[in-house]
């Protein structure tokens, strides 16, 4: 059966984590839910040429920044070897568990992926849900796996290897924004309201929030550019990284792999 919708959580939008992506990250999340080809694990196709048709003027290339911003952030994963991609709490945030065939559909879906990156954590998703017959299925696909430090089937945050510190912002190694006070453009810096720093306001007519905004309108062509731009160069210096040479992981014994922390990528490139 073809996945029909996506379900979103409301509480998502008090998720930390989930609020440092970019509008356009969001968004890609959102789209990949909602995809016919979903499995019941959670697993896809990775076709981004397909995806960017889904918006008028997105391209390949941007769904693919969007989605190694995803991916930093554990979101969701891909492996272009097998041209795979794999929403990691989709099995925890959809209905999967509650229904018994769905069930077992997701553990003969987990059982055909190729990619060996998406199975040890689709693994880990599945002993994650604390069900036997799930359990046997993830040390079936992964026999081997890494220690990982304990967290509730309940929740929603991302699982981090202690390893690992992601900095602010989108995607690894770079630190992006559209919303810096900081930032100029044309010579101008981005203007900042002493009553609402956080650009939270309901007020209307609050004159510092209607200047930001007004900045935002007629700078925000500029500003995607360079999110773009930025997002571009830290997918470079990854690919480049000397550890883990673009994959994200990195062997440390048999059948045994740990998420690249890409100690030598700058946070100021």
């Amino acid at each position: 059966m073809a996945n029909a919708a996506g379900l979103i959580h409301e509480s998502i939008w008090r998720n930390p984590e989930w609020r440092h992506l970019s509008r356009g990250a969001q968004a890609l999340y959102m789209q990949l839910l909602s995809q016919k080809e979903v499995d019941c694990a959670g697993v896809l196709p990775l076709q981004p040429a397909k995806w960017a048709k889904g918006c008028n003027g997105m391209t390949a290339e941007q769904i693919m920044a969007d989605l190694d911003e995803l991916q930093a952030h554990r979101f969701v994963f891909y492996d272009v070897d097998t041209d795979e991609a794999f929403i990691r709490t989709y099995i925890r945030n959809s209905n999967v568990m509650k229904v018994p065939n769905m069930r077992k559909s997701a553990r003969r879906a987990a059982a055909l992926v190729g990619s060996p990156i998406i199975r040890a954590i689709l693994a880990d998703e599945l002993r994650a849900t604390e069900d036997p017959d799930c359990a046997a299925t993830a040390d079936e696909i992964d026999p081997n796996p890494v220690p990982k430090p304990g967290r509730s089937k309940q929740s929603s945050e991302p699982l981090r290897n202690p390893s690992v510190t992601l900095p602010e912002g989108s995607g690894v190694g770079v630190g992006v924004g559209v919303t810096q006070v900081s930032r100029t453009k044309g010579g101008s810096a981005r203007p900042n309201c002493s009553k609402h720093p956080d650009g939270n306001s309901e007020e209307a007519n609050c004159r510092g929030c209607m200047k930001r905004r007004q900045w935002d309108e007629a700078h925000a062509a500029e500003l995607e550019a360079d999110e773009l731009e930025a997002k571009r160069r830290a997918r470079a210096l990854i690919a480049n990284c000397p550890d883990c040479h673009g994959t994200n992981t990195i062997e440390v014994g048999d059948n045994m792999a740990r998420k690249c922390d890409h100690p030598r990528v700058s946070s100021h490139a």
